[in-house]
């Protein structure tokens, strides 16, 4: 199937070429060479996503990679997409997968908008996109140049783009996406009245409605995603490089490295051993053993806005997040722990090259930084969390009172769960004599 993409992508560079020479085109070397190149880089890159011996992570940053490349080809770019969509769902990425039908539809409205043809059809523009995704902005400038390509259009009407929207809502329901499943029949029933496609219209208003009563229920804030980074390091450097890795929610620290080490296992030479780092303290490269990759895997949280008031309001508000961030324990003496009031924290915030949920199950970590967080601030955070958690449960339809005691004893626990008493006698006690010795004269 690979194959039968890549011949069509090759017709239609090889089109294109064709069709710059009939014309007058200021660029038309610079715009050779780069169909040159591109044709040398599909070829290779479809050769790398045929092995045997390559993860699905990689395999599906082969076919962005191609997809990227063929920006000024719309009509290939959406089959190539597609070809991305159907990898994640074998494999269970759903959400991923939909989004790719997401990005598919996009690259259509825009060029039926560049081509004036049916812009009608389209009450919503980008800034619907963006209610579901941040990385609209991958599609959005890519057709600026599509007006001067001469393209076989068949795939790119206004019934394919539909029929991306369809497949997307498919694929948001398998994950439980409510939300989304509601934004996209509002989208498709406008475009089918703008048709006269009334019964269409009609059929989506059973899955319509089942969507918003899952919305009615869910009152809880359901976490979209697992979310852990995964550094690879070697002594060669062959290995290198840190990724944040998108999973289904609630998916357990301990099931992830399983999984993790399990896919690497196949994929290096039998001469290189896996050691899996669970310490999310930094790592001192001069100690590392040749032969041997090293894997550093640590749970992660989103990282919000420091000036956000509610928080509460922009984990619904918010469909996607590019920044992320672990802690690690430390203390001045040394230890990893100690008691509360010597007990400090390394919050370590990292960047992603874009926004997640993406395309891709995984994205690369552009940059880190670090704050260093005091006992005071590391126990503000940590009760903060706790009472949030616990007005979240307060919140849902039908209450566990078993887990509604144990988040209520986790918030006013004392001195095993660290909570507001223990944290009052460790930061108040040494002014508890003073302000006693204060008050009793007063009392007489």
């Amino acid at each position: 199937e690979s194959n039968d993409i890549l011949s069509s992508s090759l017709k239609s560079s090889i089109t294109d070429i064709i069709h710059l020479s009939e014309v007058e085109n200021p660029h038309f070397k610079k715009r050779i060479a780069n169909m040159m190149s591109t044709i040398h880089f599909m070829i290779s890159e479809n050769e790398k996503s045929n092995q045997n011996n390559m993860c699905v992570y990689s395999r599906v940053e082969v076919l962005d990679n191609i997809a990227n490349m063929l920006k000024y080809v719309p009509e290939i770019r959406t089959k190539w997409l597609n070809k991305m969509k159907d990898l994640l769902e074998q494999n269970n990425f759903y959400f991923q997968a939909g989004l790719c039908c997401l990005h598919s539809a996009m690259i259509i409205m825009q060029y039926l908008n560049i081509h004036n043809q049916n812009t009608y059809f389209f009450p919503y523009t980008f800034d619907f996109f963006k209610q579901i995704t941040s990385n609209y902005f991958r599609e959005k400038f890519y057709l600026e140049t599509a007006e001067t390509i001469n393209l076989d259009d068949d795939d790119l009407t206004i019934v394919h783009f539909q029929d991306q929207i369809k497949d997307a809502m498919s694929l948001f329901v398998k994950c439980k996406q409510n939300f989304l499943v509601v934004l996209l029949c509002e989208m498709l029933q406008a475009t089918f009245h703008n048709t006269h496609d009334y019964s269409s219209s009609a059929g989506l208003n059973e899955l319509y409605g089942k969507s918003l009563q899952g919305l009615q229920k869910q009152k809880q804030i359901h976490p979209l995603f697992s979310y852990f980074r995964v550094a690879f390091l070697s002594s060669s450097n062959i290995y290198d490089g840190e990724y944040v890795y998108c999973q289904p929610p609630h998916t357990k620290l301990s099931d992830f490295t399983f999984s993790i080490e399990d896919i690497y296992s196949k994929m290096v030479p039998l001469a290189t051993k896996i050691e899996i780092i669970r310490d999310p303290a930094p790592i001192d490269r001069d100690l590392l053993k040749p032969n041997i990759l090293y894997i550093q895997i640590t749970s992660l949280e989103p990282y919000l806005p420091e000036n956000l008031i509610d928080k509460n309001e922009f984990a619904q508000n918010q469909p996607d997040y590019n920044c992320f961030y672990y802690s690690t324990p430390f203390t001045m003496s040394g230890k990893t722990r100690g008691d509360l009031i010597d007990q400090y924290h390394r919050k370590t915030i990292i960047e992603t090259e874009s926004f997640i949920p993406s395309m891709k199950p995984r994205t690369r970590i552009i940059s880190v930084r670090e704050n260093i967080l005091k006992p005071i601030d590391v126990i503000q955070i940590d009760i903060a969390k706790r009472v949030l958690d616990f007005q979240l449960n307060l919140g849902v339809q039908n209450v566990d009172k078993t887990m509604l005691q144990l988040n209520l004893q986790g918030c006013i626990g004392t001195t095993v769960n660290q909570g507001p008493f223990e944290a009052a006698r460790a930061f108040l006690e040494p002014f508890i004599a003073e302000i006693i010795g204060e008050k009793v004269p007063i009392s007489f």
